[in-house]
């Protein structure tokens, strides 16, 4: 087996590591928590931060901002971050961290890297606007929180850019706490249930 993707988290780190314990490698797309202290490094076991995450709070196990990985021989690219819709409830630098989102500048070196690498897999936490179109039509949450309609994060629009740029052959993203697989523009997409684990295998078959 090549690796198993842990989908958002969101604080429970008991769970998670019994979940981890399960397979030799795993990858956290984001949503982990607020707190890593209690959790051991292994670079068999490894994350990337999304929108419920510390950011003044380092790990070994994180793998930063975006790039190239190797698990299992298996090569993937990953983008971290996400957008808190409900931000304005939240307390910063406690739930809450302004720099949950990529900055320009480091979109455009992501950007750079991607070209370069032309991943066959990409791992994130958010996802771009036509998969967000596509598998998620219900607006009443972005409505709750005073969005429109068809507003899309900084880093689903950034995302969905990257498609324009080259269309991988899988994408794994979270954040939604849902069950949702299809082909959009060509590449499969695949997302699922908060403290689920996918086996990369599963997910190809």
């Amino acid at each position: 087996m090549s690796f198993a993707v842990i989908f958002d988290v969101h604080g429970e780190i008991p769970k998670y590591l019994d979940i981890r314990s399960k397979f030799p490698r795993t990858v956290q797309l984001g949503d982990l928590g607020f707190d890593y202290r209690d959790i051991p490094h292994d670079s068999h076991h490894v994350f990337f931060k999304g929108n419920h995450d510390n950011y003044d709070q380092n790990h070994e196990s994180d793998l930063g901002d975006y790039g190239m990985h190797i698990l299992g021989n298996v090569p993937f690219f990953f983008i971290r971050g996400g957008h808190s819709i409900d931000k304005s409830q939240r307390n910063r630098h406690i739930d809450y961290w302004p720099e949950e989102e990529l900055e320009y500048g480091k979109m455009r070196r992501c950007e750079e890297e991607y070209k370069r690498a032309k991943p066959d897999i990409v791992i994130t936490h958010e996802c771009p606007v036509r998969a967000t179109r596509k598998f998620f039509t219900e607006t009443s949450i972005l409505h709750w929180w005073g969005y429109a309609d068809d507003w899309s994060s900084p880093t689903s629009i950034f995302l969905d850019y990257l498609m324009d740029v080259h269309k991988p052959k899988l994408w794994i993203f979270g954040h939604h706490h849902a069950y949702r697989e299809g082909i959009v523009d060509g590449t499969h997409f695949f997302c699922s249930y908060e403290l689920d684990a996918v086996t990369l295998e599963e997910i190809q078959s």
